[in-house]
């Protein structure tokens, strides 16, 4: 959440981010607590692929992503995120800067 607020809000400004938090008021996007028997697989995650020096953020996708069943992920980062959907049979979801935000 902190990332993509980010984002939102340095790349497509306050009304994109207004937009997005209306999605999540009203469900439009799927928000996870993150478990905490899933810390051990971001961290076995991170050490599997230091190469990508993923961190937590990253690496907490890829886990979640696993205990979902949820296997779409959003992301401008291809760098790190095409090693990972190889290994972890993930579909990208291309957000160029450019291309308006709609939920």
């Amino acid at each position: 959440m902190p990332e993509v607020d980010h984002l939102l809000g340095t790349r497509l400004g306050r009304a994109a981010r207004q937009q997005f938090y209306r999605g999540l008021v009203d469900a439009s996007y799927l928000l996870v607590d993150l478990p905490q028997e899933r810390v051990a697989r971001i961290r076995e995650i991170d050490e599997q692929f230091p190469e990508l020096d993923l961190g937590f953020v990253d690496s907490a996708l890829v886990a979640l992503s696993g205990t979902t069943g949820v296997r779409r992920i959003a992301t401008a980062d291809r760098r790190r995120f095409t090693p990972l959907a190889r290994a972890f049979d993930l579909t990208l979801v291309p957000m160029p800067p450019e291309t308006p935000f709609t939920p």
